[in-house]
C-alpha cells in the first residue's frame, strides 16, 4: 500500500459527481469510488513543500477530522487506497 504524508489546508465534502469539475472522467470516479454519495477534496502541502490536491473517501477523512490526526501539524498519512486521486496544485471542489 502506497501512502503519502501531507499536511492538510483546506477540505470540502462533495457529492462524487462533483469530481468531473476536478478533471476525473465519470469512468474514472466510479471505478476510485464505487458508490459512495460523497468524496473529500482536501487541498494538502507534501514534505517537499509542493501543494497538491487529494480526492478521496469522505468517511475516512470524517474519521481523521474527528480523531484529530487531520490536524497534525506533523501531517497526516494517506493511503493511495482511499485517497486515488492525486491532483498537482491547489484545485477547487466546486
Amino acid at each position: 500500500m502506497t501512502q503519502i504524508k501531507v499536511r492538510p489546508v483546506e477540505h470540502k465534502v462533495v457529492p462524487r459527481d462533483m469530481v468531473g469539475h476536478l478533471g476525473v472522467s465519470p469512468a474514472d470516479a466510479k471505478s476510485h469510488f464505487g458508490h459512495q454519495p460523497e468524496v473529500a477534496v482536501v487541498k494538502v502541502v507534501d514534505a517537499s513543500g509542493q501543494k497538491l490536491t487529494v480526492v478521496g473517501d469522505a468517511g475516512h477523512w470524517k474519521a481523521l477530522l474527528a480523531s484529530g490526526e487531520a490536524r497534525d501539524r506533523e501531517g497526516v498519512f494517506l493511503s493511495r487506497e482511499q485517497w486515488p486521486v492525486l491532483l498537482r496544485g491547489w484545485v477547487q471542489a466546486g
